[in-house]
């Protein structure tokens, strides 16, 4: 279980300043952007749920999520459970880094 979910609300330049990516601006563009902006809050979904909220593919969004957790996208953690509903993922963002 996850504590302290609200103090994971991080705002575009807390992000940007938390990544060693040398293109940023791209990774606030787009997909990663919409999915960040989804995910943020820490609660758990289905890759469904990600693409009704965002119409991105499942594939795509699962694709996305796997690229947070490097180091050059912030090390972030996404962590997946799997339920009645099938798997839900979620996203913590890295405060620390």
């Amino acid at each position: 279980m996850v504590e302290n979910l609200n103090t994971n609300h991080l705002s575009e330049s807390d992000i940007e300043s938390k990544t060693t990516s040398t293109n940023y601006s791209s990774f606030l563009k787009g997909s990663k952007r919409k999915i960040v902006e989804l995910m943020q809050d820490a609660q758990f979904r289905t890759l469904k749920q990600i693409e009704d909220a965002t119409d991105i593919i499942p594939t795509t969004s699962s694709a996305l999520l796997r690229q947070l957790r490097t180091d050059k996208q912030g090390s972030h953690t996404v962590n997946l459970k799997n339920t009645e509903f099938g798997y839900q993922y979620q996203l913590v963002l890295n405060v620390e880094k």
